[in-house]
């Protein structure tokens, strides 16, 4: 959890007076410089719930699968159902529930289950400040704050000791589905059908960037998202790469099996043109997702007065690394300028020619300085007797 803590696709679903909203991805702030397409803050949440209700709904829920996001966002959305007036509210955990996510599923009198396999963690909130001293303690009880709440709504669903949540929100603790239910976390590990596949634990890669950035560790159990396979619509879905398919253009009107590994690009757009086309998308996505993830570390390597270098190394596709060397060098250079620039000031001031003390002047000087000699004596001889 951090003072930002990051959740989640809200996409609100209703069927009569049952309504669902998927929370899948990271908790933002409103109006957020950057923002994934998943990303919801806590009025993207206030317009979905909004939306259930006056579609008459009346029993709600909310399905979880996120790393966390910014804590006030959180707060508020667990507030926007708890005065929304549904007659039920139930959050099923699917895969994960880390940081900030976990406050919403502590609302009273809500049901929470978590689906095996799925991972539960709390921990202390985290953030990053700029300023003075002031700035800086100001940060630090507003953070001290943040986990007195937090060990409240957590005390109150699980029914632990407040010593007990310190002790684990300290340790960044990650728990498994039964552990969850055993601590009073969640309420019941979710029934599944026979020889049904567990839920994992998955993230999409940039979830995972800023995981490893926030949390201090990610039981292997985590694990990054794979891209998801096209789906069979039973048209035009294409098989997997590396999967046998099969040839119906061959000019002897055999049907030849192909292994598509082996294919040359003509060969697959020819053999297989959804497959081809939905290649070129997840390239040009991947593509795309990489760009953004670069600007993104520019953005916050960006310092004050740097803010056209930013903008220049984001336009000509220069990496993270290169601009902060080329920061770096830039800012060798302003202090050996500045450097010249004082040295030229100094030699002028050599040529100035100054003019000695008349007699009076100087007898002025030679009583001052004996003046604070005394001075000095006196305040040694107070701190050595403890008064300073």
């Amino acid at each position: 959890m951090r003072d930002f803590f990051h959740l989640a696709t809200a996409r609100a679903e209703a069927r009569g007076e049952d309504g669902e909203i998927m929370l899948y991805g990271e908790i933002v702030q409103n109006g957020a410089w950057f923002k994934n397409e998943d990303d919801r803050s806590a009025k993207d949440f206030d317009k979905a719930v909004k939306e259930l209700k006056n579609g008459g709904v009346k029993n709600i829920t909310v399905r979880v699968n996120s790393p966390g996001g910014v804590v006030t966002e959180a707060v508020a959305m667990r507030a926007i159902l708890a005065g929304a007036g549904f007659e039920k509210i139930k959050f099923k955990i699917e895969g994960l529930c880390a940081s900030a996510a976990t406050l919403i599923t502590t609302l009273p009198g809500a049901e929470a289950e978590i689906a095996p396999g799925s991972m539960y963690m709390i921990h202390n909130p985290w953030t990053v400040a700029i300023g003075t001293a002031d700035d800086f303690e100001h940060e630090a009880e507003n953070l001290h704050a943040i986990e007195r709440d937090t060990r409240a709504f957590y005390a109150k669903k699980s029914g632990q000791d407040e010593e007990q949540i310190r002790e684990w929100m300290e340790k960044e603790t990650w728990f498994t589905a039964e552990e969850a239910v055993e601590n009073g976390f969640c309420d019941r590990v979710s029934e599944e059908e026979t020889n049904a596949e567990p839920a994992a634990a998955c993230v999409t890669r940039a979830q995972m960037r800023v995981m490893k950035t926030m949390y201090t560790h990610i039981p292997e159990t985590v694990k990054e998202e794979t891209e998801e396979e096209p789906e069979n619509n039973g048209s035009n879905a294409g098989p997997v790469a590396g999967i046998a398919t099969v040839n119906k253009n061959n000019e002897e009107g055999t049907q030849m099996d192909t292994n598509i590994a082996e294919m040359t690009v003509e060969q697959l757009r020819e053999a297989n043109p959804a497959l081809y086309e939905q290649i070129r998308q997840d390239a040009r996505e991947e593509a795309l997702r990489e760009d953004q993830e670069r600007r993104n570390d520019i953005a916050a390597l960006t310092m004050t007065g740097y803010e056209e270098m930013a903008k220049e190394a984001c336009d000509t596709g220069m990496s993270a690394m290169d601009f902060m060397k080329a920061v770096a060098s830039a800012q060798k250079a302003k202090a050996a300028s500045f450097r010249e620039e004082r040295k030229a000031e100094t030699e002028q001031v050599k040529e100035i020619a100054g003019d000695a003390p008349d007699g009076a002047a100087g007898e002025d000087i030679d009583a001052f300085a004996r003046e604070m000699a005394e001075m000095g004596k006196s305040y040694i001889g107070n701190m050595k007797n403890g008064m300073y």
